[in-house]
């Protein structure tokens, strides 16, 4: 499980979220946040991917996410993650 939003504008809700296998794209994903800004991506076989909220335009996440067998991956997304302050693919659409 994890969130989008942060205690400054509280929960986003119903926020579009991709997971993009990198760099194959050969498994992508789509959800999006529930009412409190949580999101869940279940069944998602180990790799490495791309955490964002846009397809086109400019994102405000775009993530580096591993999954590894067995592992549950929680992030909380806010402002102290998004591209203004990380981007883990500069220049990646």
């Amino acid at each position: 499980m994890v969130s989008a939003g942060g205690p400054e504008q509280g929960p986003l809700k119903r926020q579009q979220i991709f997971l993009i296998e990198q760099p194959s794209r050969l498994h992508h994903y789509q959800q999006r946040t529930d009412e409190e800004g949580r999101f869940r991506f279940a069944g998602v076989p180990p790799g490495t991917y791309k955490l964002g909220d846009r397809m086109s335009g400019p994102p405000t996440w775009r993530l580096r996410v591993e999954a590894k067998p067995g592992q549950l991956v929680l992030l909380d997304l806010g402002p102290d993650n998004s591209t203004r302050v990380r981007d883990d693919y500069p220049g990646h659409p």
